[in-house]
């Protein structure tokens, strides 16, 4: 399915990619890091979907990755990042955004990872 509110002629897949670590070490180096394929979320009153560009690692994200308690496991990676927004849920009278607009973003509520397509 696609977003109600998309715009433009692109269509907003219903999977993504993401990248997760799936099982910690001790070190980043062991950590078992995997790519699996997630529903798309839809964006609720108040929040956009954006389509990621660019995310960075950083050394937050290590520490993260190999010391987290074993029930955050499989671990969304990325905290942070930028792109464009694809859609916008709900009535969102006081957003500044609007579907098309570039963004960067820090924080992700819902632990989607920023390491996702």
């Amino acid at each position: 399915s696609t977003f109600a509110s998309m715009t433009s002629t692109e269509e907003i897949p219903t999977t993504m990619k993401r990248l997760v670590v799936s099982a910690p070490g001790k070190d980043v180096a062991s950590c078992k890091i995997e790519v699996s394929e997630v529903p798309v979320p839809e964006p609720s009153s108040g929040e956009v979907l954006i389509k990621v560009v660019a995310a960075p690692i950083n050394p937050s994200d290590y520490g993260e990755w190999f010391r987290s308690s074993p029930d955050k496991y499989p671990l969304p990676m990325g905290k942070e990042g930028c792109g464009i927004v694809v859609s916008i849920g709900g009535v969102t009278p006081r957003l500044r955004f609007s579907v098309g607009s570039k963004v960067g973003f820090i924080g992700l509520k819902g632990g989607q990872g920023s390491y996702s397509e």
